[in-house]
């Protein structure tokens, strides 16, 4: 059989790191007094380690004390002691509830949170009710003001992103305006360099056509002869004949012999 423990025994092997008021110095001492809560196995080293905790203010040894394991030994002893229906030792666990810093991600991690809840709606104590109410709602605004935090935070990068959207769409839009800015100079000026290539190509056609006309012409020019179709009347071409050009050439000839007669 074990000898009874004295929690004055405890708190002298543990006045290295404890100050005045029994709470725990400094946060490189956390890690000493987790261990020997693991070994802690009684109700009253437990209920004294409790004790040193409800001493303890300084929220970064408390965090310190939840991050080195500190957080499932209180789950255990909760879970114990509510299964037990020991409230003496569970009022005073859940006032050490009370002063740790919280976050959603260290609620999750085990059932204190949903125990402690149940503890606030059912437990036949009113004073357990009561505490573990002022936990429940100490909780609820933690995560609220956290989550709005983070609302916050999330809404002022959503912010930032629309702007430098807006911003990237803003200057994509300057930069379309340019180019068609640009482009419709360019169409502006072409006309008037496509009127000053026609005159000068007309001024150019007009000297040619001067100069074909003042050249002599040095080539027969043969009529062109167009392709018939068939419908046109033809001219009826009557032959000459050979008695005709005789006679002709007779009264010629008379003629000639008369006309030098009178002449002399």
């Amino acid at each position: 059989m074990k000898a009874p423990i004295d929690p004055v025994e405890i708190l002298k092997g543990l006045s290295g790191l404890l100050g005045q008021s029994g709470n725990v110095k400094q946060c490189e001492d956390v890690t000493k007094i987790v261990e020997l809560m693991k070994g802690a196995d009684t109700a009253v080293s437990q209920c004294t380690y409790t004790n040193i905790l409800r001493a303890t203010t300084d929220s970064q040894v408390l965090e310190t004390f939840v991050k080195d394991g500190g957080w499932d030994i209180l789950n255990k002893w909760l879970e114990k002691y509510k299964e037990t229906e020991n409230y003496g030792m569970l009022i005073e666990l859940l006032k050490v509830y009370k002063q740790i810093p919280v976050s959603v991600d260290l609620l999750k991690k085990n059932s204190c949170a949903k125990s402690i809840k149940n503890l606030s709606k059912s437990c036949n104590d009113s004073r357990i009710k009561e505490v573990a109410m002022e936990i429940v709602n100490l909780w609820m605004k933690a995560i609220k003001s956290t989550s709005g935090e983070v609302s916050s935070s999330d809404k002022a990068k959503k912010k930032k992103k629309e702007k430098a959207k807006e911003k990237e769409k803003s200057e994509k839009m300057d930069k379309t305006n340019a180019e068609n800015k640009d482009s419709k100079s360019n169409l502006d000026r072409r006309p008037s360099n496509s009127n000053n290539n026609h005159s000068k190509q007309d001024s150019r056609d007009i000297a040619s056509s001067q100069d074909i006309k003042s050249r002599p012409k040095t080539v027969k020019v043969y009529q062109q002869k167009f392709r018939s179709h068939g419908l046109e009347e033809q001219a009826k071409i009557v032959p000459k004949r050979k008695g005709d050009t005789d006679k002709n050439k007779n009264s010629n000839k008379k003629e000639d012999q008369l006309s030098l007669k009178r002449a002399s």
